[in-house]
C-alpha cells in the first residue's frame, strides 16, 4: 500500500471545492493515476466510491493497494480517502487502455461502434456553444462562484427541464484558464454539476435540504482528444443529466451522467461550428449517482454553513 497527499496546487483554486463529492473523488483519482503511470495499464476504466462521512476543507491522503495485478486487460485497485485519520471515502478502480494497442489491431477486428449514426449514440445536444447562452451563477456550485468554469445550456433543454417528467438537462462547461486542458481527473468534477430529481418534485415541502450522494460509479469510454484534434476543443465538455425516480425512505433518488466532447469553448464565435460538427464529438465517460435527502433542520448539530444545501421552490407548470 502506498500513501499519497494529494498535490492541491495543481487544482488552482479548486480547494473551495472540497465539499464537493466530484473534487473528492478528482483527488483520489489522481493518486491513482500517479500509482499507476508506470505500470502497463495507466488510464481509468471504471471507479465506484461509497461515501461513509462529510469529507471538509483541509488537509487529506489517499491510500492506494492493489487487489489484483492484472496481467492481460485490466488491473483492479482499491483507495482510501482519508482525513484525520477517517476513511471518508472507499473507492474502487478498475485500470486498463482505453487507447487500442497496435498489437491488438493485427489480433482481431475493431469493435468500436463510434459516430455517425445510425448505430453509434450521438451527442445529446442539437445546438453548438455559440448558439448557447450563459448560465448565471449558482451558488451551490462553488467552481462557478470563483469563475474557474462557466456554463452554457442547450436552448433545447429550457423548456424541457421543467416540464413534468423527468429532469432532464445538457450543460456545455468550459474551463476558463485558457491554459488549462482536459484530464481524467477532472470528468468527475464534470459529472457532479446538475440538479436533481428532487429539485423537481411537486411534492416538495418548503424546508432546506441536502442531498448526500451515498454511491458515485463511473465508466470512462473513449480516451481524451488530443490537442489539436478537428472539431473537438481542449477545455470544454458537453454535460447531459437526467433523473427520474424517487422512493421513501429517505427520499432516495438518482443521477445519470454522460461527459461528452464539445465543438467549442462557450463564447466562441461561428465561425467555429464546422459541418457534421456533433459527428466529431464522443462520450468520455457515462456516470450514476445515488442521493438522498437529509432535512437540514432536523439534523443533531445540523449547520447550513457546514453542508453543500439546497432551497429550492419548484417553479409552476
Amino acid at each position: 500500500m502506498e500513501e499519497y497527499e494529494p498535490d492541491t496546487s495543481a487544482a488552482t483554486s479548486f480547494l473551495a471545492l472540497a465539499l464537493e463529492l466530484g473534487y473528492i473523488i478528482a483527488l483520489a483519482l489522481d493518486a491513482v493515476i500517479r500509482f499507476q503511470s508506470t505500470t502497463r495499464h495507466q488510464d481509468p476504466v471504471h471507479l465506484t466510491a461509497h461515501f461513509l462521512s462529510s469529507a471538509t476543507v483541509g488537509p487529506c491522503e489517499v491510500h492506494v493497494r492493489i487487489i489484483k495485478l492484472g496481467k492481460g486487460a485490466f488491473t483492479t485497485l482499491a483507495a482510501s480517502f482519508i482525513q484525520k485519520g477517517q476513511e471518508k471515502v472507499k473507492l474502487h478502480f478498475v485500470f486498463g487502455n482505453l487507447s487500442v494497442p497496435e498489437s491488438h489491431k493485427t489480433t482481431r477486428p475493431d469493435m468500436t461502434v463510434e459516430p455517425p449514426p445510425p448505430y453509434a449514440a450521438q451527442i445529446p445536444v442539437q445546438n453548438h456553444p455559440s448558439k448557447c447562452s450563459l448560465l448565471p451563477e449558482q451558488p451551490k456550485w462553488h467552481y462557478l462562484a470563483e469563475q474557474q468554469m462557466k456554463l452554457a445550456r442547450d436552448p433545447m433543454y429550457d423548456e424541457l427541464l421543467w416540464k413534468p417528467g423527468p429532469m432532464e438537462a445538457c450543460n456545455y462547461v468550459t474551463l476558463t484558464d485558457k491554459n488549462e486542458q482536459l484530464s481524467y481527473q477532472m470528468l468527475p468534477v464534470f459529472a457532479d454539476i446538475f440538479l436533481t430529481f428532487a429539485a423537481k418534485n411537486p411534492k416538495l415541502p418548503s424546508w432546506t435540504f441536502w442531498c448526500p450522494t451515498i454511491v458515485f460509479t463511473m465508466e470512462f469510454k473513449f480516451p481524451l482528444p488530443k490537442p489539436g484534434t478537428r472539431g473537438c476543443a481542449s477545455r470544454t465538455v458537453a454535460a447531459y443529466h437526467k433523473g427520474r425516480f424517487l422512493n421513501e425512505p429517505h427520499g432516495r433518488h438518482e443521477t445519470y451522467m454522460e461527459v461528452w466532447t464539445a465543438p467549442a469553448n462557450i463564447g466562441d464565435g461561428p465561425e467555429t461550428e464546422i459541418e457534421g460538427w456533433r459527428d466529431h464529438q464522443r462520450c468520455l465517460a457515462i456516470a450514476y449517482q445515488m442521493h438522498i435527502m437529509v432535512d437540514v433542520d432536523a439534523m443533531p448539530g445540523g449547520s447550513t454553513k457546514q453542508l453543500k444545501t439546497t432551497s429550492w421552490t419548484p417553479p409552476k407548470l
